[in-house]
This record gives C-alpha cells, sequence and structure tokens, in this order.
C-alpha cells in the first residue's frame, strides 16, 4: 500500500510538473507571439514612414523640376520679348533714318525749285 501510494504521489507531481511545463510554454509561447507582432507592427509603421518619405521626395522633384522648366519657359519668352524689342528699335532707327534722308531729298529738291 505504501509503495503504491508512493506511485501516486510521484505520478501526481510528474503531472503537475508537465502541467506547470505546459502553461510556461503557452506563456512563452504568447510572449513570443505578442513580441512578433509588436515587431511586425514597428515594421510596417518603418515601412510606412519610409514609403511616406520617398513619396513625399518623388512630390518635391516633381514640383521642382515642373518650377524649373516655367522658369526656363520664362527666361525663354524674356529673352525672345528683348530680342524683339531690339529688332524693333533696329528697324525704328533704319525707318528713321530713311525718313530723314528723304526729307533731306525733299528739302534740296524743294531749293532747286525756288532757285529755278
Amino acid at each position: 500500500m505504501h509503495s503504491r501510494l508512493h506511485s501516486f504521489s510521484r505520478e501526481r507531481r510528474i503531472q503537475e510538473e508537465r502541467e506547470r511545463e505546459a502553461e510556461a510554454a503557452r506563456q512563452l509561447e504568447a510572449k513570443v507571439t505578442e513580441a512578433f507582432e509588436a515587431a511586425l507592427v514597428d515594421r510596417a509603421d518603418d515601412l510606412r514612414a519610409e514609403l511616406e518619405r520617398r513619396y513625399q521626395a518623388e512630390i518635391d522633384r516633381r514640383v521642382k523640376q515642373r518650377l524649373d522648366e516655367i522658369e526656363r519657359d520664362y527666361q525663354r519668352k524674356l529673352e525672345e520679348e528683348k530680342r524683339m524689342e531690339e529688332e524693333e528699335r533696329r528697324k525704328q532707327a533704319e525707318l528713321d533714318k530713311i525718313l530723314e534722308e528723304n526729307n533731306r531729298k525733299l528739302m534740296e529738291a524743294r531749293r532747286r525749285e525756288v532757285r529755278c
């Protein structure tokens, strides 16, 4: 009887030990799962932040590129306008010279008429 009681007690201790180990394993698994999920959330946050940074950098790059295009177009138009104004001044100077020459010839012709 004593042996059977001792055997029963030993089996009970073994069973309790197994239950404690199983509970410890469940708790460890829960902690590992929680840590893994937290790491995934952190990684997802990092990736989201990186994606937003890259997206903003691309937007900034495109805006700068467009502004540069607008600036180049504006400068080109200013240069074209300046060139046209210079050409207009040159033509006006040429016309003024022709007009002056015609006036001079007209005055000479009138002087000759008066002498005759």
